[in-house]
């Protein structure tokens, strides 16, 4: 084979490369999200939200998911995970408000034994005339889809409307969806 035919096939070759390279970049952006559809999360204070006084508070999480969809493995569909840490001066906020609930690290563990670290930043603690809710933010810095982020806003089905007007709120439930976006 000359010069001349080796340097037009490399040529060809690069040039396939180089226009497959965008289709294949696209279809692994669109297969790296992740939904799981049946999302739930307990998030425990103590010693208990006040309605009126800021305290510090131990606030617990556990976390699963479920029913996962849009995982880049095959049999990949489900997690749990649990954090413990400390937040400073939080309150139930009254009828409206937020609270950030701090920050902090979450190991979740998928059900084929793999984990992700979460760093989750800000999670927020939202009353509304509605109801209260919880919201997740934050990348995955290590692990299973490092580089996504998760989020969520699950609804806290056992916190009456408006928060904790009268009395201490110690936990709180709630179900929903857990997404993993790039």
């Amino acid at each position: 084979m000359t010069a001349v035919r080796r340097a037009v096939i490399a040529t060809a070759l690069l040039a396939t490369t180089a226009l497959a390279l965008p289709v294949a970049i696209s279809a692994h952006a669109a297969e790296s999200a992740v939904i799981c559809s049946r999302g739930s999360d307990v998030t425990g204070f103590s010693p208990g939200l006040d309605p009126v006084t800021r305290k510090d508070q131990v606030v617990t999480h556990l976390d699963t998911g479920s029913l996962c969809s849009g995982a880049t493995v095959p049999g990949l569909t489900s997690f749990v995970g649990a954090f413990s840490g400390a937040s400073s001066n939080i309150y139930c906020g009254g009828p409206t408000g937020s609270d950030s609930l701090g920050s902090g690290v979450e190991i979740l563990a998928w059900n084929d034994g793999s984990t992700s670290t979460w760093k989750f930043d800000g999670p927020s603690l939202d009353h509304s005339p509605s109801g209260t809710y919880v919201d997740f933010h934050g990348r995955i810095t290590a692990g299973r889809y490092q580089g996504l982020k998760p989020s969520g806003r699950l609804p806290r089905q056992d916190a009456p409307p408006g928060g904790c007007e009268t009395v201490p709120l110690e936990s709180v439930r709630g179900t929903g969806e857990w997404e993993f976006t790039p």
